[in-house]
């Protein structure tokens, strides 16, 4: 199936959609007792260990611990549009080669992913995309197993209760000026970024996405972090980041046959 174009939507309405609270969850994706559907179940646990063999071919050592649904299908926040969003969670068993676990597992992980499989592989289920990422943790304010079938951290639909458009919109705008600020240092020299200058990029991505959302408690970087989202700007980023870095160091490749 061919990916479709959806329009960026504006802040504003973005704003209100993600902070709109639905009656019931997705009923796409669970029963009334909010159990996930045997049949949608079966089809993501599938497309998951597909998309692993195929992004772990040839490196031994990696295993699944545990496949997660994630986002916003998991709260009674979703919108018509959400997509799937699957958390492949992933663990080195027995690769002296890789990081053992944390961040850095986190970092080749998320580079097998980008270069194996973006523009090739794209999964879809009864009309919905689904995004499938691999990581060595998950955090989320709900979490629903799909490997085990059970809920490990419930929906709360009184989750972002106090929380205005208007407080998230001011937020986002801030975020905005601050990602802004950080990319405009970098300065490029004979058409490239410094390797040093696209590692403090990819960092500060991380930082966007990751460590400004790991406290639980702090609701609003982690709507910011889905506003980001919805604007593509996130996307941008750690794509623009992936980018440069790949040419930097195919350009330090070329310096050294040379040599």
């Amino acid at each position: 199936m061919p990916e479709t174009q959806t329009k960026t939507p504006h802040p504003e309405k973005a704003a209100r959609e993600l902070l709109t609270v639905q009656e019931k969850l997705n009923p796409l994706v669970f029963d009334g007792n909010g159990v996930m559907h045997e049949a949608l179940r079966q089809q993501l646990l599938e497309k998951s260990f597909f998309l692993f063999d195929w992004v772990t071919k040839g490196i031994p050592g990696l295993e699944i611990s545990d496949v997660r649904l994630v986002g916003s299908m998991t709260s009674y926040f979703y919108r018509q549009n959400s997509d799937i969003d699957v958390k492949v969670i992933v663990k080195n068993a027995d690769n002296a080669f890789l990081p053992k676990e944390g961040r850095y597992l986190g970092e080749v992980l998320n580079l097998l992913h980008t270069s194996l499989l973006k523009d090739k592989i794209k999964c879809y289920i009864n009309n919905k995309f689904v995004d499938i990422q691999f990581d060595y943790f998950c955090l989320d304010a709900a979490m629903y197993s799909i490997l085990e079938n059970k809920w490990i951290t419930k929906p709360d639909k009184d989750r972002f209760k106090g929380i205005t458009p208007e407080d998230l919109l001011a937020n986002f705008y801030e975020t905005m000026d601050e990602i802004n600020n950080y990319m405009w240092q970098f300065q490029m020299v004979d058409g490239k970024y410094s390797i040093e200058d696209c590692k403090k990029m990819m960092e500060f991505y991380r930082y966007q996405v990751v460590d400004k959302t790991l406290d639980k408690r702090n609701k609003m970087n982690y709507l910011v972090l889905k506003m980001l989202s919805s604007q593509r700007i996130i996307k941008k980023l750690g794509a623009y980041a992936i980018e440069c870095f790949n040419v930097s160091l195919s350009e330090i490749k070329n310096d050294e046959k040379e040599e």
